[in-house]
C-alpha cells in the first residue's frame, strides 16, 4: 500500500504516512538484512524494529 505505521507515536497514537517510490527499494534490501539478522525472532515479523540494535545485548543481572 505504500504506507509506512508508526506505531505508539507521539501521544500514544499509530500514525501512517506515505513510503516514498525513492525509497523503497534501499527500504526493501535493509528489511532483507534485518529479517537475515534475526531469523529466529520470537515475535511475528510486523511487530520487528526496522532499524533494531546492531548487535544481542545481554543483561548482567540477568543473562536474558
Amino acid at each position: 500500500m505504500n504506507q509506512i505505521v508508526v506505531r505508539a507515536g507521539k501521544g500514544d497514537k499509530d500514525r501512517v504516512t506515505m513510503l516514498p517510490a525513492a525509497v523503497k527499494a534501499d527500504l526493501a534490501r535493509h528489511l532483507d538484512h534485518v529479517r537475515r539478522q534475526y531469523p529466529n525472532a520470537g515475535r511475528e515479523w510486523g511487530w520487528q524494529w526496522v532499524f533494531p540494535a546492531t548487535r544481542v545485548y545481554i543483561d548482567r543481572m540477568t543473562g536474558a
